[in-house]
């Protein structure tokens, strides 16, 4: 519970006393208490309500957060960085991505034809790239325009054989 509530809470209970224990005769004033505090007690009530909603929130904030990460958020820009998320790739996941870096963008069929796969072997490689966040693509037209993470483009632009060099 928050420090606001909290004073809240005890300047209602401090206002409850005051109101019992003056011992109001005027039925009118006490009309009037009447009336006021369970419309406070049902506000409090609603805050607290909101800020158990929050404190939920907050936690299921964090939880999909680490979950569901960025593509990009594994990959850092320090060199030493890309060339560990380099590491990590196949020969055939790698050509893909110098095929790519060679023409700007690339269509599945395109890259198909280059590294001699399937089609569908071709786009299962070419999400799998997407999702670790090698690559984007450009979905405005189709079929989708892939092309290498500005982050990549230049160690691959470097090192023709990347697996070679590190």
């Amino acid at each position: 519970m928050s420090k606001e509530v909290s004073r809240l809470l005890m300047g209602y209970e401090d206002f409850k006393k005051i109101i019992y224990s003056s011992g109001l005769k005027n039925e009118e004033n006490e009309k009037i208490i009447l009336d006021i505090m369970p419309k406070i007690d049902g506000l409090l009530n609603k805050i607290l309500e909101i800020e158990k909603e929050i404190s939920k929130l907050k936690i299921d904030f964090e939880r999909i957060k680490k979950r569901d990460l960025q593509p990009l958020d594994n990959i850092n820009l320090s060199t030493l960085e890309v060339n560990d998320a380099l590491l990590n790739l196949t020969n055939t996941e790698i050509e893909v991505l110098t095929i790519i870096e060679e023409n700007g963008e690339a269509s599945v069929s395109e890259i198909k034809k280059r590294i001699n796969k399937t089609r569908e072997h071709t786009a299962r490689l070419l999400k799998k790239l997407y999702d670790k966040g090698y690559i984007d693509r450009n979905s405005s037209r189709m079929p989708y325009r892939y092309y290498v993470r500005k982050e990549l483009k230049d160690k691959i632009k470097r090192k023709p054989n990347i697996k070679a060099s590190i």
